[in-house]
Formats: structure tokens, sequence, C-alpha cells
């Protein structure tokens, strides 16, 4: 009688997997997927550079982006939201866009929509990324979006491809009040999201985007705690000069503005970057650099291995070194 009774029991749990399994499918799975790689941060800083290198033609570089992707509850917005901002040229103050993505299902279409929404007063909530606080009570009054500018999204292979439908998202000028049309294709994988979003007059007249359809090109960022340490100027002797800690650089171009405490303020820059130097061989590198204000070039530089947690130098006058967080 107690095989029997075993045997209903693994019968019955059987059964509630291939329910259970039937009940998430494919795209569920998928979509805790995407939900894990999307969350974070990434930036463009490697293309930028290369191509202010390569001095390509006037119409193909891209600008220098940042895009936070940050993982938020709030219930009203659906079960996969997040908090979106994203600034230019590696300075968080020039934001030039804040949003709240929306993840579901559309089964209809068979993938997984994005829904943007944007804010009525986008200032009040810029920095929710380090303050959640600034999205409580955020109701769908405060926020605005256009049917048709959904952005779809499927699996294939390795990656997510993600695509606007054509000539779908069309929004009114605020400059001009003509219709602007708007595409976006997009990539993302594991460390990298590739975005092409472009627009253009409904007589076919270029409003942004590259021009050579080339996307931004972003990879995943890390943040590091920094810290330095400065001689008083004219001296080999570290006792009561510049000490400053607790900065946070991310590893893809983040920088800080420091300023020592000598009796005439000396202004320098520190740096943080993954780069991929291609010569004869293709060498990657983290790399740490101090710069001083108005001058290009560095005052010195060090490396280590791209994957590593510690990086630093010691020019007798500075020392500083940055640790993965």
């Amino acid at each position: 009688m107690r095989k029997f009774v075993v045997l209903a029991a693994l019968l019955t749990t059987a059964v509630f997997l291939v329910a259970s399994s039937a009940a998430a499918g494919p795209l569920d799975y998928d979509l805790e997927l995407m939900m894990e790689w999307f969350a974070g941060e990434f930036d463009n800083h490697q293309q930028h550079v290369d191509e202010l290198e390569a001095e390509i033609p006037p119409e193909q570089p891209h600008e220098w982006i940042h895009s936070i992707f940050h993982p938020v509850v709030l219930p009203v917005f659906g079960d996969h939201v997040f908090y979106v901002e994203q600034y230019i040229d590696g300075d968080p103050t020039k934001i030039y866009r804040n949003r709240i993505y929306s993840f579901s299902i559309n089964d209809e279409v068979g993938a997984i929509q994005l829904t943007i929404y944007s804010f009525k007063n986008h200032e009040a909530v810029v920095g929710a990324h380090l303050d959640e606080s600034k999205l409580e009570g955020l109701t769908m009054e405060d926020v605005q979006t256009l049917p048709g500018c959904e952005v779809f999204w499927k699996k294939q292979a390795d990656n997510f491809i993600g695509w606007m439908p054509d000539g779908a998202c069309r929004v009114p000028s605020r400059r001009s009040g003509k219709i602007i049309v708007i595409d976006d294709d997009l990539v993302l994988t594991r460390n990298e999201i590739w975005i092409g979003d472009r627009a253009e007059d409904e007589d076919g007249n270029y409003i942004f985007g590259n021009k050579a359809g080339i996307p931004h090109r972003l990879q995943r960022s890390h943040d590091f705690a920094c810290w330095g340490v400065f001689t008083p100027e004219g001296s080999k002797e570290w006792e009561g000069g510049t000490v400053v800690r607790g900065l946070t650089l991310h590893d893809q171009g983040g920088r800080a503005d420091i300023v020592t405490n000598d009796p005439e303020p000396r202004h320098f820059r520190l740096e943080l970057e993954q780069r991929v130097y291609a010569g004869e061989r293709r060498v990657e590198v983290l790399k740490i650099a101090i710069y001083e204000e108005g001058k290009e070039e560095s005052l010195a530089y060090s490396w280590a291995e791209p994957s590593s947690k510690n990086v630093g130098m010691n020019l007798r006058w500075f020392q500083g070194g940055c640790t993965k967080k």
C-alpha cells in the first residue's frame, strides 16, 4: 500500500512540474534572463575614444553616453520596472533623458514588450537610482507614454534583439510642431547594449541619430572605490598633504576632480577606464591615470589586467588607487 502512496505522490509532483513549465512558457524564462542582463550601468567610452583617435568623418562620431538601468519596485507600472537615467560627456550632471521602463510579455506579438514612460516633471526625480524615495507615490498621472513607441524584444542565440515597428512611433516636435518618426534597433548581451535610435520628419529629413547607421555600443561598467594622496606643493613628504577618500569611479571612463589644500590649490583629475589597444596585437587593460587641469596628456598612468579588482600608482608626489566594489 505504501508503494502506491509514494507512486501517487511522485505522479502528482510530476504533473505539477509539467503544468508549471507549461504555464511559464519560454518567454517567461527569457524575460527573467533579460531582466538580469539589463540591470546595471553601460557606457560607450571605448567607442568614443577610438573614434576620436581615428579622426573619423564628422557625420560618424558618437556622443559619449552613459546609461543607468536601475530596477525599482513600482507595482502600478508592472512587475519588471526600471528607473532609467542617461547622461553625456562623462558628466553625471549632463542628463539628457530619464524615464520609467516597464517590461512585460506580449503574447499577441510573441515578444517581450518595453513600455516607456516619460515624467511630466523629470527634474523632480533626477538621481532616483541613488534615492528611490523620489519615486514614492508615483502614479500614472505623473507620467505619459505614446502608443506606437513600444519596443519589442526577442531572444536570438546569445542576444536579445529589440526593435520598434517601422513608422509606428510618431511624436509631435515641441519646437516645430511637425511629426517626428522615431525608430530604434537594439542588441542586448550579458555585458553590452547597442542602441541605434534615430529620427526623421515625415519628409525624410534627418533629426537625430548616427548618420552612418552605426549604433552606440555601450559596455557594462563596474564601480570602484578610489582614493588619492598628494604631497604639499614643493615637498616630498606626505605629512600635511591632501588626502581624498570615498571617491566612486566606474571603469568605463569614470573621473573625479580633485582640488588640493595647498595655499594656492592645484586642480587634478583622476580617471579609470577599461581600454582595448589594437596595434600589432590586441591588448586589454584596466587603466588608472592622473591629469592636471588644462592639460590633455596625463601626468602618469598605470594599468593592470582588465579583470583586476585593484589598480594603483605611486609617483612619490601622488599616490592613489581603486578597488572594485
